[in-house]
């Protein structure tokens, strides 16, 4: 009985906390309409971050409900930031990315 109980506890435990986050979910490319593969994508402020597979897709689970700043990054293309919302229960769909090469560090 008490196996139960423990269980059933701590499966609504499970979802309450599921039903509190959101994800992040969208895609990069580079300037040449190429998908951005193996970048860091990362909310500021936060431990949360990805990298985009061979498609330049990516996805962040479990994000706690509220606003953030994604930043993309890559060694040779320009740090982009972009401003979103995530809301409790849904996926948010972020408009595709398009990073240009950073010249400075081309240079270098």
């Amino acid at each position: 009985m008490k196996k139960i109980f423990f269980t059933l506890i701590s499966s609504f435990a499970i979802l309450f906390t599921q039903a509190q986050t959101g994800n992040i979910k969208g895609t990069v490319k580079t300037s040449d309409n190429q998908p951005a593969e193996f970048l860091n994508i990362g909310l500021k402020g936060t431990g949360k971050g990805t990298s985009a597979n061979s498609n330049g897709e990516y996805e962040i689970k479990n994000v706690e409900a509220g606003t953030y700043v994604l930043v993309i990054s890559f060694i040779g293309l320009e740090t982009k930031e972009q401003q979103v919302e995530v809301k409790a229960g849904e996926t948010t769909n972020v408009p595709e990315i398009v990073l240009k090469e950073n010249s400075e560090e081309l240079k270098e």
